[in-house]
């Protein structure tokens, strides 16, 4: 017969993933976890969490993959080689670059974000911040780690000086569409006109048809007779009826089945 210890059920837990992890560091024995998934999240957040462990001596495992190509993952050797500071910054990290709920950096991927972080203790504080309530209950410290946050963006996508994402942006634009005898390309030379202070869609130049297209288009709408609208009425006043012929006994039959 099993028991229900009620102080594992984490009712505040909606996710499987931060269910798994809250069971594993809420134990108190010691034990070997062995956390069956294949899923990177679980990783980075079981990595973020391995200092509230409840026994020190527990060690945790993932075992992953399929078939003959299943393997362990030591969770507990990689806390170790990495350090508590890096690992607690893994979770706000990964949510950052790309998770179950949020897509990963243009061409960026992992391996040069993490490569950045490993490097830079502040982008590590930064990250381990995120999501705890000192952060949400002062604003001021959360403008501090949002702009914290955007520098690392733009390190990581090697645009120097720039701690603003916005402004980065406007860079990269600048430095991909800008000739190389440095002359940025005008709007009013490149598909655009302004009037009245405003830009507006330039189609083409010259004739939106050649001559002789248009020239032929008349012809034919001149020689084409004029059809008769009455004419045409009348046959779609006859063909509703004939429509209405064919289907009103069917409906008439259905209302007496019912």
């Amino acid at each position: 017969m099993s028991e229900i210890d009620e102080d594992l059920s984490c009712p505040q837990h909606e996710e499987a993933d931060t269910k798994i992890v809250y069971h594993v560091c809420n134990t108190d024995a010691r034990a070997n976890f062995v956390i069956r998934c294949s899923d990177t999240d679980i990783a980075a957040i079981m990595l973020g969490n391995m200092h509230h462990l409840k026994n020190d001596d527990s060690h945790v495992w993932i075992l992953t993959g399929t078939g003959n190509n299943q393997r362990y993952v030591d969770i507990s050797s990689i806390y170790k080689q990495l350090g508590p500071s890096l690992c607690r910054s893994l979770p706000g990290f990964h949510a950052i670059t790309g998770c179950d709920y949020n897509p990963a950096f243009f061409k960026k991927g992992k391996q040069r974000p993490f490569s950045i972080l490993k490097k830079n203790k502040e982008y590590q504080q930064a990250f381990l911040t995120l999501g705890t309530l000192n952060l949400i209950d002062d604003v001021d410290e959360e403008e501090r780690v949002f702009n914290i946050v955007q520098k690392f963006i733009c390190d990581v996508y090697n645009v120097p000086g720039i701690t603003d994402v916005n402004a980065a942006r406007l860079q990269l634009f600048i430095s991909t569409y800008m000739y190389k005898n440095d002359y940025i390309l005008n709007p009013e030379n490149n598909g655009w006109t302004l009037e009245d202070d405003k830009y507006h869609f330039h189609w083409f130049d010259g004739d939106q048809l050649p001559d002789f297209v248009s020239q032929s288009l008349e012809e034919e709408l001149a020689e084409k007779p004029e059809e008769n609208t009455d004419e045409q009425d009348d046959d779609l006043d006859i063909q509703y009826q004939d429509w209405l012929d064919d289907e009103l006994p069917d409906f008439n039959d259905d209302d007496n089945e019912n």
